[in-house]
């Protein structure tokens, strides 16, 4: 093993580092990636003028709880709460363990969003489904937590067959809520772009046989 020697002021700088990084690992929900979703959330908020959200393992452990119920509801996606972001996916082979993918699809509402509109709520909400994207970037929101479960179900294909794929689930909610049918708050919260849209960060695979549901 090669050791490497650092200065005093180096192994100051990796121990905040490291520790920064103990604080920020996101608890309390199933997501393997929370910590790259929280990011790429914090991200799309920044795009928008928003502040970075923090980890809140309450609302995970309750996100937690919704998705596993969910998930045994065959992907129906119905909300259990305010401000909540739902995603679900029927996926032939089984689906991934990922929920940045949540995120992405979420943020990909903000080409149906007009930020010239004369009433934000209200010519909006009633032309397109932008809702998942006005949360996302709601500026007063301030914590998030996002739960995820998967189980097998049958997915049925166009020939016939019937094979078991998978049922996935990814729930996340914010405190405070957003998305008030309001017109002034709606103004207030929802920014418009500062830089370039960021890509998504995730690439479609093209050999699944996927239906995407977001609620």
């Amino acid at each position: 093993m090669q050791k490497i020697n650092t200065t005093g002021a180096q192994q100051e700088e990796a121990a905040h580092i490291h520790a920064y990084t103990v604080r920020i690992v996101p608890h309390g929900g199933d997501c393997p990636d929370a910590e790259l979703l929280l990011a790429a959330t914090n991200r799309y908020r920044a795009v928008h003028q928003a502040p970075p959200l923090t980890w809140d393992e309450g609302l995970a452990a309750e996100s937690q709880a919704y998705a596993v119920q969910l998930a045994s509801k065959q992907c129906v996606l119905t909300h259990g709460d305010v401000g909540e972001n739902l995603f679900g996916l029927l996926s032939y082979p089984w689906p991934d363990g990922r929920c940045l993918e949540a995120v992405d699809g979420w943020y990909g509402e903000v080409k149906s969003y007009n930020f010239s509109a004369e009433f934000p709520f209200f010519d909006n909400f009633f032309r397109a489904e932008v809702g998942h994207f006005t949360q996302l970037v709601w500026k007063a929101s301030t914590a998030v937590g996002c739960g995820f479960a998967v189980v097998a179900q049958p997915i049925p294909f166009t020939s016939g067959n019937v094979y078991t794929g998978g049922c996935k689930v990814v729930v996340c909610r914010y405190n405070p809520p957003g998305n008030y049918a309001d017109d002034g708050l709606m103004a207030q919260n929802v920014l418009p772009n500062i830089t370039a849209i960021p890509p998504h960060t995730r690439s479609l695979l093209h050999d699944q046989h996927e239906q995407k549901h977001y609620w």
